[in-house]
């Protein structure tokens, strides 16, 4: 099963405090009935910052409690795990991997396949059904969004990569994400281009969902993110170039395919990542000319390659 508790410090609705906590009482109410009726083996938390979940275990039948000491909750754990140090950077999959071993599973983050199973029913013409124009091959996936405003990137960027990549390529654009972003790319690449290239153009914010980003990432020729949740599930199916513009190490991306990675985080500037599929360029400043150029020429190298 799962029951949601939509945790006041992790709730990034653009609502006030109260509200936030009042809907955290609200989901929290809402699964205790659950939490009450059923007997664990193992309870597990991968939070390490923000709010972790140790106060539902008063109201839990749980053999044995692994989590990390946070917000002064760690008496209610059977094992309280010491957050990683390593050079004050941390890959979070070595948390996951502490919590794992005491339940008697090892795992080594170079050795981890990911995988998101796909709805063996979804199928091209049913994706393209929702979408306002015409899908054509080769495409990339462009998700100029997330979660968090200091991780974002400005419009003229986005829509200098843009046109740059539809004046070099063939490649179509699918704009994906929830807000609108996307209308302002589009709209900044209309001013710059005439229209000449809007029909390569395609807003698909808010239209489709995880299932079907995913299937249209199989087929893509590359996806191009910010720091969020698109670069971990784009990755797992296509090539990926990705801009961590706040964050560093502890998140990057654990991936099938090839990614490009940009990021302006010092800490994380030379270390060492494991995953050999992922190359890995520290830059002080992302938005710069440099940047957008070396993001159309990997993409219309791979677009040529296909």
């Amino acid at each position: 099963n799962v029951l949601v508790i939509d945790h006041y410090l992790s709730n990034r609705s653009k609502i006030s405090w109260w509200q936030k906590i009042k809907q955290h009482y609200r989901t929290f109410k809402a699964t205790l009935p659950i939490l009450k009726r059923e007997q664990y083996d193992f309870y597990l938390d991968v939070r390490t910052s923000y709010g972790v979940s140790h106060f539902v275990l008063p109201f839990s039948h749980v053999k044995k409690a692994v989590g990390f000491n946070r917000r002064g909750m760690g008496g209610f754990l059977d094992v309280e795990l010491e957050i990683p140090q390593k050079d004050g950077n941390y890959h979070h999959f070595d948390t996951y991997a502490a919590l794992l071993k005491e339940i008697g599973i090892e795992a080594k983050l170079e050795e981890v396949i990911p995988y998101f199973p796909i709805d063996p029913d979804l199928s091209w013409g049913g994706v393209q059904a929702k979408l306002p124009l015409p899908m054509a091959k080769p495409y990339v996936l462009l998700f100029p969004e997330s979660g968090e405003a200091h991780k974002q990137m400005s419009v003229s960027f986005w829509v200098n990569v843009a046109v740059d990549l539809l004046q070099r390529s063939d490649c179509a654009l699918l704009l994906c994400g929830q807000t609108d972003l996307s209308s302002k790319i589009m709209a900044g690449v209309h001013r710059a281009t005439d229209s000449q290239f809007m029909p390569r153009v395609i807003d698909a914010s808010g239209k489709l969902s995880v299932q079907e980003l995913a299937f249209m990432a199989t087929q893509a020729t590359a996806a191009l993110t910010l720091d969020s949740f698109p670069v971990h599930l784009c990755c797992i199916f296509c090539k990926t170039i990705t801009i961590y513009k706040a964050t560093g190490f502890p998140f990057f991306p654990i991936s099938n395919y090839p990614v490009l990675l940009f990021h302006s985080h010092p800490a994380s500037q030379g270390m060492k990542y494991v995953r050999r599929n992922v190359e890995i360029l520290y830059r002080p400043k992302i938005e710069t000319p440099e940047v957008s150029r070396m993001i159309v020429e990997r993409i219309t190298k791979e677009a040529n390659i296909s």
